[in-house]
């Protein structure tokens, strides 16, 4: 086995601009996703399926939408029948570029400067499709036997949380397998993840009374016994808004003492890991409220973002969250009688994912990760969401691993790239580790 590595490694070391070139040219074709039914994934499936053919896949196009607009584009490589399958997978969109003043190079150039290969989803997710099939191409180049199938799922709608629907969920389905489990390449800072956290978000609309803002004094002040007073006139909904918003910090803090964990956000068991600590945040991402310039807001709207632990239970969360509100809405005159409107999920409830760390190809993974980062490997939990929660609600054993860090390589950000270095490690990792369990 060891002559096979070194074959595999000293052929991927080769092919490292090649590897960046094609990097390069998936990132030049924009698969933005802005929002569910925004992104067209199909001219970067075009480009990669003839990559995929060049091997030696059998390759398919699958849509799940009604109008037959986003695919999912499936390449497998046949091995004997004899072993146990594999499946990679990686997504085809992207986020948006985002304010084009603050990138160095233009979002979309592929610019390879540096070592690195630039510009949007060069890391999430495209510099990992481009790992994975060279790895798959490292298999069939240098003869490497194989029992089981190689599966490569390049799916739809992951940065807008369509995967159940329209991605990876049903895609991971089409196939009858043979004790498969599913490597989910996402960026990780190559920390093998078999447990990530979940997500929801929730909107908090709380409501005033408009009044001009010359009348303010009315509203805080006594009046003679012949003058409106109070909220007669009107009420403040960013004043009203305060003791929500000092709840919800002070749940956000409660919750994050109420558990540990040795993988998700623990800051690591054996060794300290690269996503740092923090098992539970529920933050506001977006504030809005007012009106015109010259009257007493309103209403006030904050949005919140919640990562959670699976087991701390979405729907006990949820409830928590509600009965919070209702607590503090009973505090107040105007708000009993004016109660602000909760929408819980509101836009997002992505459930997170858990494989026992102990699992065989769990195992197998982390001393093939161990191998090819010269010891540097380690067992950790995903911060963020992918679309390993829904294989392995399909019942197939799922874990995450990949290049660049979430708080690195400006991921989501402006000036995203992915070292070269590092898109020929992970595609060691994806090549050694099928022809490790597919052997």
């Amino acid at each position: 086995m060891s002559d096979i590595k070194e074959k595999i490694d000293a052929y991927l070391e080769e092919n490292r601009l090649e590897m960046a070139k094609n990097t390069s040219e998936m990132i030049q074709i924009n698969t933005v996703n802005a929002g569910p039914g925004t992104c067209d994934e199909r001219p970067l499936l075009d480009y990669i399926e003839p990559l995929m053919k060049e091997i030696g896949m059998e390759t398919k196009r699958v849509a799940f939408d009604p109008e037959k607009k986003r695919e999912n584009l499936i390449g497998v490589l046949k091995g004997t029948g004899k072993g146990r399958d594999i499946i990679l997978n990686s997504h085809a969109d992207t986020v948006p570029e985002g304010n084009l003043d603050k990138w160095t190079y233009p979002p979309f150039s592929g610019i390879i400067a540096d070592d690195k290969v630039h510009g949007r989803g060069a890391v999430d997710d495209k510099g990992c499709m481009t790992s994975i099939l060279w790895g798959i191409k490292a298999i069939k180049e240098n003869n490497v036997p194989i029992n089981g199938d190689i599966y490569f799922i390049c799916s739809a709608g992951e940065e807008a949380a369509e995967g159940k629907d329209l991605g990876l969920g049903p895609a991971i389905v089409v196939n009858e397998y043979k004790d498969p489990f599913c490597m989910v390449i996402e960026p990780s800072a190559m920390e093998l993840c078999p447990t990530a956290s979940g997500l929801f978000d929730f909107k908090l609309t709380v409501y005033g009374k408009p009044a001009h803002t010359c009348a303010r004094g009315q509203m805080l002040y006594p009046q003679n016994i012949n003058l409106p007073c109070g909220y007669e006139v009107g009420a403040d909904a960013l004043q009203k808004a305060l003791p929500y918003i000092d709840y919800f910090y002070r749940f956000e803090r409660e919750i994050a003492l109420r558990y540990r964990d040795d993988l998700l956000a623990g800051g690591g068991k054996d060794v300290p890991n690269q996503v740092g600590v923090g098992i539970f945040t529920c933050g506001p991402i977006n504030i809005h409220g007012g009106g015109d310039g010259l009257s007493v807001m309103d209403q006030v709207t904050i949005t919140y973002s919640c990562w959670y632990p699976e087991y701390a239970g979405l729907e006990k969360l949820i409830q928590e969250i509600k009965n919070g509100v209702e607590a503090i809405t009973q505090t107040d005159e105007w708000t009993r009688n004016n109660p602000p409107l909760l929408e819980i999920p509101y836009l997002f409830s992505w459930r997170g994912a858990y494989l026992d760390p102990d699992h065989e190809a769990v195992q197998m993974w982390f001393r093939v990760l161990s191998d090819v980062t010269n010891g540097k490997g380690n067992l950790a939990g995903c911060p963020g969401c992918t679309d390993a929660t829904f294989a392995l609600e399909r019942g197939i054993p799922t874990a995450v691993c990949g290049p660049g860090n979430l708080g690195g390589n400006h991921l989501h950000g402006p000036n995203e790239y992915i070292d070269i270095s590092d898109l020929v490690t992970t595609s060691r990792m994806c090549a050694h580790m099928i022809a490790e369990y597919c052997k």
